[in-house]
């Protein structure tokens, strides 16, 4: 295990949860999460997310997860260059 909050290895239903504290932190500002797709595929190959969201300050801690055969080929990079820039965009 990595730098994470995803216990290692998860709980029964620890998917569910997680989804559910993020669809309600997402409504309440202060969290997002998107899914990593290949760009030719749609292949699901991850997440990204922003696990803590700070409007007033101007911050996020970003994150993500991807597959092992998703690795090295700058799939995360790319998902949190765009989700920052969608970001600066929408609060300006």
């Amino acid at each position: 295990q990595r730098n994470t909050y995803v216990p290692e290895p998860p709980p029964p239903g620890f998917g569910c949860t997680w989804l559910e504290a993020y669809e309600k932190a997402r409504t309440a500002g202060t969290r997002e999460g998107f899914a990593i797709l290949d760009a030719e595929t749609g292949a699901f190959l991850g997440l990204a997310a922003a696990v803590h969201l700070d409007d007033a300050a101007g911050e996020a801690e970003l994150g993500y997860i991807l597959a092992p055969e998703a690795r090295g080929r700058g799939a995360a990079t790319a998902a949190l260059t765009q989700r920052s820039r969608l970001r600066a965009t929408s609060s300006t």
